[in-house]
């Protein structure tokens, strides 16, 4: 009840949008960040993959790194993404943060279907039906992301996903299943060779 009212502009980065959420979260300590080599993603060609390969999850606590906000700058963002797209290596950031020595989750989404208004309208209607009304929505080049500005309780950020995996066509159904795998969110926020938009806000 106490958050700010977020800043949220057409255009901001990924980054931006994170520096946002810690500016009206200030209690929020801590950030933890993923190190990857992104895949192709199986998207409409799930029914012709062997079911051993879709069950394929590469999250590794070996590539996760976590950041005190302090060091969370746009300058320190540049600098580590920049380095990551050079190599072929994408950076995500994790739902999981540390506030006040408790662990809460930033709402995070990826979206499978494809870039359009109508898409997009229908995203954000759904968005406000289950009561996010305080997060930004990004294009990552070939879909949306979303991010929520008010954090959640494990059971609120379990909820959270329920609620998406129902908005079937739309959000990301094997990304909801890895992210319960992991137990926490995680999106790109920087560009690589097989990603090559930096996800913006629309």
């Amino acid at each position: 009840s106490s958050l700010k009212k977020p800043n949220f502009r057409i255009g901001m980065k990924a980054i931006d949008v994170l520096l946002e959420i810690i500016r009206v979260n200030p209690r929020i300590t801590s950030l933890g960040f993923h190190s990857y080599i992104p895949i192709k993603g199986l998207g409409g060609r799930v029914g012709q993959i062997p079911p051993m390969v879709q069950l394929r999850h590469d999250y590794s606590d070996c590539g996760l790194t976590v950041i005190h906000k302090n060091e969370l700058t746009s300058a320190f963002f540049q600098a580590e993404t920049e380095a990551m797209g050079e190599n072929s290596w994408a950076r995500g950031v994790l739902s999981r943060v540390e506030y006040e020595n408790k662990i809460f989750h930033i709402p995070m989404m990826d979206f499978c279907c494809e870039e359009s208004e109508d898409n997009l309208s229908t995203i954000r209607e759904f968005l406000k039906v289950i009561g996010q009304k305080t997060g930004v929505i990004l294009s990552s080049g070939r879909s949306y992301h979303y991010y929520g500005a008010k954090l959640f309780s494990e059971k609120e950020w379990l909820e959270f996903l329920g609620y998406c995996l129902l908005f079937t066509s739309y959000a990301d159904e094997r990304y909801i299943g890895h992210r319960l795998i992991d137990r926490c969110g995680i999106l790109r926020i920087s560009a690589c060779p097989l990603r090559p938009k930096v996800p913006t806000v629309v």
